[in-house]
């Protein structure tokens, strides 16, 4: 049991530390559906480093950051489907040009097909599908971020752990006045944890890695 709240901990505390370089989306939270017409609510700090290119060939690829809060509701109106929606807080940083933007708006939702049914069985294939939207400026500027994000994952039960894994696509469209960026690289590879400390509250870690570099910790709550 120490053990257990030891690497709790330690998923906390890097949580924490790398909160301050950016925002992604959350595939888990949960990762698969619980039983029909559950809801689910949880907060999180979100984070991603993105390299992209813009739509003018003179001008460099550069590095976007972002850092946020989110809160995310799921349902699940049977346990095979899940559907979500999230909003909060995120900023937009980019490298080169220059841009620090302030924390505007952030919202999104999608959905997640898991099968088969996973209040019944250990393993399931799981596809989802989301979109994500960011607003963040200066006294200068307004950048608009736009992401469209789909996976494919394999995820296993094993008494209160949930362990997922899989393949993600995604597209980022980054708009300000007169350019906009594009993802540089647009696949990538998704993992992450689901922990119940009891049957209605748990923890997800999730991390992206080659079309994105990201991490993503939440703590949440499941009515059933």
């Amino acid at each position: 049991m120490k053990l257990y709240y030891a690497k709790v901990l330690f998923a906390c505390v890097n949580v924490l530390l790398f909160a301050g370089k950016a925002i992604a989306v959350p595939i888990g939270s949960l990762a698969v559906g619980q039983k029909s017409g559950d809801l689910s609510l949880d907060f999180g700090i979100n984070f991603e480093m993105i390299n992209v290119s813009p739509n003018k060939q003179r001008l460099p690829e550069t590095n976007m950051t972002s850092k946020g809060f989110t809160a995310l509701l799921r349902y699940d109106p049977v346990s095979e489907l899940s559907i979500f929606a999230d909003g909060g807080f995120s900023d937009i940083w980019l490298s080169n040009p220059s841009f620090k933007g302030y924390m505007g708006g952030a919202f999104g939702g999608g959905v997640r097909l898991s099968l088969p049914d996973p209040h019944r069985s250990r393993f399931t294939v799981n596809i989802s599908a989301d979109v994500y939207n960011i607003q963040s400026g200066n006294s200068n500027q307004t950048a608009q971020y736009l992401e469209y994000e789909g996976a494919i994952l394999g995820a296993v039960k094993n008494a209160n752990t949930i362990l997922y894994g899989g393949l993600n696509g995604s597209n980022v469209n980054l708009s300000f006045p007169g350019i906009t960026y594009n993802s540089t690289y647009n696949v990538g590879a998704v993992f992450g944890m689901d922990q119940f400390i009891n049957p209605y509250l748990f923890f997800n870690f999730e991390a992206h890695m080659f079309d994105k570099q990201s991490i993503e910790g939440s703590i949440g709550y499941t009515f059933f």
